[in-house]
């Protein structure tokens, strides 16, 4: 199934977004709220792995989970992770080089590997951030905390 650019599937959750159909290489997405009327619940595992052109990306307001390796080593310069997101996988950002914003308003711990080799990370807001796990900023570029 494709709705626009995405490739999707249907679950209990409402959609997953597998990825861009025709591996198409666009430079920013909005994912939507809704798909035929089913509410955007998630990024897939791997959706978006290795998307070196994807610079810009919004999550709709209906999505839930970031599973493992959905944006690693893709070209995304920010990400804006608010309150409604309710889990975020291993290695999600990993290796995103030119990620040197992120925005995290969720309630959540960083996972394993979330932002490892994000070379261009330097400063982090860890105000909402309930724990860190194994090597999440490993070989990342953060210089900065602010707690």
């Amino acid at each position: 199934m494709s709705d626009n650019i995405f490739t999707y599937k249907n679950s209990e959750k409402g959609i997953i977004i597998t990825g861009l159909a025709d591996k198409e290489s666009v430079s920013e997405i909005i994912i939507p709220d809704t798909i035929d009327g089913t509410p955007v619940t998630t990024i897939g595992e791997d959706a978006f792995y290795k998307c070196k052109n994807l610079k810009n990306v919004k999550l709709g307001k209906n999505v839930r989970y970031i599973e493992n390796n959905s944006f690693a080593e893709s070209g995304i310069t920010h990400i804006n992770l608010e309150k409604n997101i309710k889990y975020i996988g291993n290695y999600a950002f990993e290796d995103c080089r030119k990620l040197n914003d992120v925005t995290w308003n969720c309630d959540l711990s960083i996972s394993e590997y979330c932002f490892a080799g994000c070379s261009a990370l330097h400063h982090f807001d860890f105000s909402h951030v309930t724990g860190i796990q194994l090597l999440a900023f490993e070989e990342s570029g953060l210089k900065e905390a602010q707690l």
